[in-house]
């Protein structure tokens, strides 16, 4: 069967519109990469390989050139092919390469086949339009960074065969609100959702982000009252250097205070025995000096060693408004 090399009829930007000999069984490597003025294939019909950077890069290309008979999709076959405004995996497909539709920004709905096992790393990779995807088939593994960057979707339903999700499969996905997975997923690796900050308590089994709280937005956790160690240290350097200032004006109000408590004990002790007026003011003065002593160590304490409650009260204030 016939196959279509990189030929020196596609040097340079290439034509419009390419028209596949009859019976072309795969595209090979690089075949058609960086065909900037490529909008249209035909002839596709019998194509059952599309193989590594076969069409990266064509900016222009209005839909991937494949039909129901495809088998194998390459490593980056449709990257940066920014004008396609769906993709279509179909259920023939058995395997799809990692970076396979990076960077197809305008496309906004993806569907994946019913024979795809596991949707690669960065597959879907700063795909920033994407707002629905639909997954048919017996997925087992979202693979790292596979939807980093789909800054568009709100919502993903996961079919219950999906047992893994990998790091930073979902990073950056903004507007991500609700993602429905099943109680039996396996495992979810650490900041696979960072920076879903939109995600919604109520769009998230609560199960799920007590087994595996690391995979989750610190804006999520926060609702729950968790903090995550390396968050903790973020945001305790940002609290310690915001009360720098105020710190420093209680300590020396402390040292003042301490001093007034000094003269007020003094000046009790010093109180003749049958001076009731000015033992009763020298005792109030202690008193006064003590309970503010005891104020602004609580104070100073706090902005020393924050807890875990003041700290999600500072970063996240609008939790804490009701209180």
């Amino acid at each position: 069967m016939p196959l279509i090399f990189s030929v020196a009829g596609f040097e340079g930007a290439g034509p419009d519109v390419v028209d596949l000999p009859q019976g072309t069984y795969s595209i090979c490597a690089n075949a058609f990469k960086g065909k900037t003025t490529l909008v249209e294939v035909t002839g596709f019909e019998s194509l059952s390989r599309i193989e590594d950077y076969a069409f990266s890069g064509c900016s222009k290309l209005a839909r991937a050139p494949y039909a129901s008979g495809v088998k194998s999709l390459g490593f980056a076959a449709f990257q940066r092919c920014r004008s396609f405004s769906s993709i279509d995996i179909p259920d023939s497909v058995t395997s799809i390469g990692q970076r396979c539709f990076e960077g197809c920004t305008a496309a906004t709905t993806a569907t994946i086949g019913k024979r795809i096992n596991a949707i690669p790393r960065f597959a879907f990779y700063q795909c920033s339009g994407l707002k629905d995807v639909e997954i048919l088939g017996s997925v087992r593994a979202i693979e790292a960074s596979a939807f980093e960057g789909c800054s568009s979707l709100e919502e993903i339903e996961l079919p219950d065969s999906v047992k893994t999700i990998d790091r930073f499969a979902f990073k950056g996905c903004k507007s991500l609100q609700r993602i429905f997975i099943s109680p039996s997923i396996n495992e979810i690796g650490a900041d696979a959702f960072q920076e879903c900050d939109a995600l919604e308590l109520e769009g998230v089994d609560p199960d799920l982000i007590q087994r595996f709280p690391d995979a989750f937005p610190q804006s999520l956790l926060a609702q729950l009252g968790y903090l995550k160690p390396r968050e903790r240290q973020r945001i305790a350097y940002v609290f310690k250097k915001a009360h720098a200032e105020e710190l420093a004006e209680l300590k020396e109000e402390l040292s003042a205070t301490k001093a007034r408590g000094r003269k007020a004990t003094d000046d009790l002790t010093n109180a003749g025995m049958f001076d009731k007026a000015a033992k009763a003011d020298a005792q109030a003065r202690v008193d006064r000096e003590k309970a503010e002593v005891a104020r602004l160590r609580t104070r100073i304490e706090m902005l020393e060693h924050p807890s875990d409650d003041d700290l999600l009260a500072f970063e996240y204030p609008e939790l804490f408004e009701d209180e």
